[in-house]
């Protein structure tokens, strides 16, 4: 049987999912909505645990994003996108994620450096890095 995506996964998903959308640190209601169809099809293609519909998604959104936009614009955004792409790595099939990532990095490339940083760092992680980070830490 194969592994499902836990609320505390999902949670941390959908932060990296916004961190990405906000990378100008402004939020746009194109962006929202584009937020929100990107979560709806990612959860379609990932098992996840639990029923999310479009509306508690947005919901999501709004109730979060002023404290992702302090994370976005914060001294120690790098870190706490690390400690999220860490906490999600027991997920097997991250490919979903990857190309969900790859595909709001495309959309939004246009507006800010961070986004093409949170897709390539995501991607550094699973390719080992994230091993060879924490053998050169301890």
């Amino acid at each position: 049987m194969s592994h499902t995506v836990n609320a505390r996964e999902w949670q941390n998903i959908l932060k990296l999912l916004m961190l990405t959308m906000l990378s100008d640190g402004r939020v746009y209601e194109r962006q929202a909505d584009t937020f929100v169809e990107a979560s709806v099809k990612l959860r379609s293609d990932m098992r996840v645990r639990g029923f999310q519909t479009r509306q508690m998604t947005m919901d999501w959104y709004i109730r979060n994003r002023e404290a992702l936009v302090d994370i976005q614009t914060g001294q120690s955004f790098e870190t706490d996108v690390l400690t999220l792409i860490d906490s999600i790595e027991n997920i097997p099939d991250k490919e979903p994620l990857i190309r969900a990532l790859k595909n709001l990095t495309a959309r939004e490339a246009d507006h800010d450096k961070y986004c093409l940083g949170i897709a390539s760092k995501f991607k550094e992680r699973l390719d080992g890095g994230s091993r060879r980070i924490n053998a050169h830490s301890t």
